[in-house]
C-alpha cells in the first residue's frame, strides 16, 4: 500500500467508499466529494501497490479559513485558529483493520508537523455511536475537547483534538 494524493480519477471509489461508510462519515455523492476535495488543504488516498487504480480508503483535511459550512469544522474554527480538521475518513469495506487509517493519519501528522500546527482535530459520532473510530482515534491520542448537536439534531459528536509533534 502507498498513500498519494487524491486525484479527479478517484473521484468515483471515494464516494462509494464514503457511501458505505455512512452513518460513520456524512453521506456525499461524487459532485459532493469534488467540491470538498477543493476546498481541502490535503486530500489523499490509500493504493494497494500492484495497482494504483485501487482506492482502499481516503483521507479529506481542511485548514483554517475555508468556506466551508460544516458545523463541527465552524466549531473549531471558532476555537482558534492554528489546526487541520479531518472532515472525514474512511476505508474500503473489507479493508478495515489493515492500518490504511494508520497510514492516512501518519502522513496527515506530517504535513502537520511540516506545516508548523498546533493540532489536529475531529469529530466522531456519539448518535449514531462510532466505538471503533473512537478507540482508533483515543489510541492515536486524540482527546475530548467538547461536544456537539449537528444536522438539526440528527447528530452527536465528540470534538476531538491531538497536540502535533513538530518536526
Amino acid at each position: 500500500m502507498r498513500i498519494r494524493p487524491l486525484e479527479s480519477v478517484d473521484i468515483g471509489q471515494v464516494s462509494a467508499i464514503n457511501g458505505a461508510g455512512v452513518p460513520g462519515v456524512t453521506p456525499a455523492d461524487a459532485d459532493e466529494v469534488a467540491r470538498l476535495v477543493e476546498l481541502s488543504e490535503l486530500s489523499l488516498v490509500a493504493v494497494d501497490d500492484s495497482d494504483d487504480a485501487a482506492v482502499l480508503g481516503f483521507l479529506l483535511v481542511m485548514a483554517p479559513g475555508a468556506d466551508y459550512e460544516s458545523e463541527n469544522y465552524r466549531w473549531f474554527s471558532e476555537r482558534g485558529p492554528d489546526f487541520l480538521y479531518i472532515d472525514r475518513i474512511a476505508i474500503a469495506e473489507g479493508r478495515r483493520g489493515e492500518g490504511i487509517g494508520d497510514a492516512l493519519y501518519r502522513e496527515l501528522f506530517r504535513v502537520a508537523a511540516e506545516q508548523g500546527r498546533a493540532e489536529v482535530t475531529c469529530e466522531v459520532n456519539t448518535m449514531p455511536p462510532n466505538p471503533g473510530s473512537m478507540r482508533f482515534h483515543e489510541r492515536l491520542g486524540f482527546e475530548r475537547v467538547g461536544e456537539l448537536v449537528t444536522k438539526g439534531g440528527a447528530y452527536e459528536v465528540a470534538l476531538l483534538a491531538r497536540t502535533v509533534a513538530r518536526a
